[in-house]
């Protein structure tokens, strides 16, 4: 878990705005493009949750309706930061038009053969909504007992308190190692970050300049040679 201040979910809405979007979709972009790095895939499966809901009704409905679909993102080292934003909010309008097609169908469609078999890389679950509760003036905190199990990685990012954001990895422990999922959520906030600097001051460098280590980690790394 990392909390991140009010500044900074400030900074990140407002390079957002630069490639008129949201800094939610900002860290879709991010978790899209640090993927990318790190397995060398240029076409990058994410797992979207979609509120499978349509209308005031439905919206105001206690339910569990909630669908992952799959969110492809193509991602190019050449790409600028607005660029591959830009692809993301176009691509995420997209599947949300296909949100009621449920996963259990898909998977039948594609012919997929178990129940086991991947359909998607890891889940972003963002949620931009204020999770604050107001009953009368009597005023409450929601708090996350438990994710539930988790299918290789998960990360999401939400309102935090006093005004900030609260980012999330989690992932399956017979997957990941205590060490791993560190060093994951490490350089995937230095993504995220360095994805927000191109944006707001220098909009034309490529994506792919992007350095995920520290220079104390190039160091540590690079010390035994």
């Amino acid at each position: 878990v990392a909390d991140l201040p009010a500044a900074a979910l400030d900074r990140l809405s407002s390079a957002a705005r630069a490639a008129k979007a949201t800094w939610a979709e900002l860290v879709v972009a991010a978790t899209a493009g640090h993927l990318h790095r790190i397995t060398g895939a240029d076409d990058v499966v994410l797992g979207l949750p979609l509120t499978n809901r349509r209308g005031p009704a439905a919206l105001r409905t206690p339910a569990m309706t909630v669908n992952v679909l799959p969110l492809r993102i193509a991602v190019r080292p050449a790409d600028t930061a607005a660029e591959l934003l830009r692809r993301v909010v176009l691509e995420i309008r997209e599947v949300r038009r296909h949100q009621r097609y449920p996963q259990a169908d898909l998977r039948r469609d594609l012919a997929l053969e178990t129940a086991a078999t991947p359909l998607t890389g890891p889940l972003v679950n963002v949620k931009p909504f204020d999770g604050a509760l107001d009953f009368a003036r009597a005023t409450g905190t929601v708090r996350n007992l438990a994710a539930g199990p988790v299918e290789g990685l998960a990360v999401g990012a939400a309102p935090g308190p006093d005004g900030g954001l609260r980012l999330t990895v989690d992932a399956d422990p017979a997957a990941y190692g205590p060490a791993d999922l560190a060093a994951h959520q490490d350089t995937w906030l230095r993504y995220l970050d360095g994805l927000a600097e191109l944006l707001l001051t220098d909009p034309r460098r490529p994506i792919g300049t992007l350095d995920l280590l520290t220079d104390d980690a190039v160091h540590e790394a690079t010390s035994g040679r």
